[in-house]
């Protein structure tokens, strides 16, 4: 306390006092934990109710099987380079595999100049082709239209 009956600290007169620039300290507030057993068996029960059951599949979940063997693939091959193929946006190389239901489209190179001969996709299903016959491109003959 000083004279003036506060309990302040008076500010010397010879210093200048510039506003503080630091932040308030705020504590966290504290938690008072009581060692009364009644409580404490209390908040045991509330534990031991809000836990989550384990639970079980009864079934795995279904998948279709097209084949036994699960790496079946594919294998594309051609001679022809002027002939190109593609899986989504993925272009292939000869001796290529591909997986188990995938489509591949095919067109010829310079696209305009040469006709696709045979089908424009064909699908791997079961390890195998689903055409047997396998597409070409070929030169358009004289007078006739492209298609």
């Amino acid at each position: 306390m000083n004279s003036s009956g506060t309990f302040y600290k008076e500010k010397d007169q010879s210093t200048s006092v510039e506003p503080s620039t630091e932040k308030p300290k705020v504590s966290a507030p504290s938690i008072k934990t009581s060692t009364n057993r009644s409580q404490t068996t209390r908040l045991r029960s509330v534990l031991r109710t809000s836990r989550i059951p384990k639970s079980r599949p009864t079934q795995k979940p279904y998948l279709p099987a097209t084949s036994s063997n699960k790496s079946c693939t594919c294998r594309y091959f051609s001679h022809d380079e002027h002939l190109v193929a593609y899986v989504g946006t993925k272009r292939l190389l000869p001796m290529s595999e591909i997986d188990n239901n995938f489509k591949v489209k095919f067109f010829c190179e310079p696209f305009g100049y040469l006709e696709l001969m045979g089908p424009s996709e064909i699908t791997c299903q079961d390890c195998q082709w689903n055409s047997t016959i396998y597409p070409k491109c070929a030169s358009p003959k004289t007078g006739e239209t492209m298609q």
